[in-house]
């Protein structure tokens, strides 16, 4: 459990500290990969941002990357180098910086050492270097660069605090073990739970396939009633046309049965008329024969006349 500290608190903390509670690297960088150290024609590192560009120096962590610290970096090294904005004074600059990132140098074996502490007067540096900062007087440090052992009273308050600590641990063991409990129950409770959901969405998509499969049953019928619907349609319209027809039909059928009734009346009073002119020039014939033969037989009778 992580308590918040005070400005107190931290100091006592790094106070209280020795070599061996700091992990300065994480483990698995021991086989290690080469380090970025450079680019050319910088003594360091230039990273560009969105607001322009700053150096980075890893020198001054190389301990924290798995190697020892050989000595007192350089000047040169250290030296901060800022360029804000993307002025036309900065643009040369982060062109150059652009460019340099395709020649970097990198390190690894020139790095390495016996161990990963301190070599040289590393100390003595930083502690002049350090001078102002309220909080590092306390530290005292010893010849071998490492600080003192904690006193008694601390060790004391040391194990008191571990003590407690251990009895809340025991507290939240008891309260694991019943949540764990607790979990174990609601687990089961939700295996039930998921088990009953799965039959219902089994069961619930067997009635929509069901369903599926009459909709597409009823889709057909359907499909298939309009069908004979639109047959039976077109056969009415059709019916409909004959009728018409057959009406159009008896209709002339009609009119020509009274034009054939009157044509046989016109021709039965031409017959009639034509067989009365046949009488008339019979009649006539008839007469004029009968004049003829008076005519002849006056005549023959006026000869025989003479001819006494």
């Amino acid at each position: 459990m992580c308590a918040e500290k005070g400005k107190a608190n931290w100091e006592e903390l790094l106070v209280g500290m020795v070599g061996e509670f700091v992990n300065w690297f994480p483990r698995w960088k021991e086989r290690g990969a080469e380090v970025l150290c450079s680019c050319k024609g910088f003594p360091n590192i230039p990273l560009m941002g969105t607001r322009g560009c700053i150096n980075y120096n890893p020198m001054l962590a190389i301990r924290q990357l798995g190697y020892p610290v050989r000595g007192v970096p350089s000047e040169e090294i250290i030296v901060p180098f800022i360029a804000r904005g993307f002025s036309e004074s900065n643009a040369k600059i982060l062109q150059r910086v652009q460019k340099v990132w395709n020649a970097v140098d990198r390190k690894d074996k020139e790095l390495r050492g016996s161990s990963n502490g301190v070599i040289g007067s590393y100390h003595k540096w930083l502690k002049v270097r350090t001078q102002g900062i309220a909080w590092l007087p306390k530290l005292k440090i010893s010849s071998g660069g490492e600080a003192e052992v904690p006193a008694r009273e601390e060790v004391q308050a040391l194990k008191e605090k571990l003590e407690r600590t251990r009895v809340v641990k025991e507290k939240f063991k008891m309260a694991a073990t019943r949540v764990r409990k607790e979990y174990g129950e609601l687990r089961d409770v939700n295996m039930a739970t998921a088990e009953a959901l799965e039959r219902e969405t089994k069961r619930a998509r067997k009635e929509e396939r069901g369903q599926n499969k009459f909709r597409g049953a009823l889709w057909g019928s359907n499909n298939k009633l309009k069908l004979q619907r639109a047959e039976r349609d077109e056969s009415r319209v059709e019916s409909m046309i004959l009728e018409d027809k057959l009406k159009d039909c008896q209709r002339s059928k009609r009119s020509l049965t009274e034009q054939l009734s009157k044509t046989e009346e016109n021709m039965l009073t031409i017959i009639d008329q034509y067989k009365e002119k046949l009488n008339l020039a019979a009649s006539h014939k008839q007469r004029l024969e009968d004049e003829h033969a008076m005519v002849l037989a006056l005549q023959v009778e006026r000869e025989v006349r003479e001819r006494e």
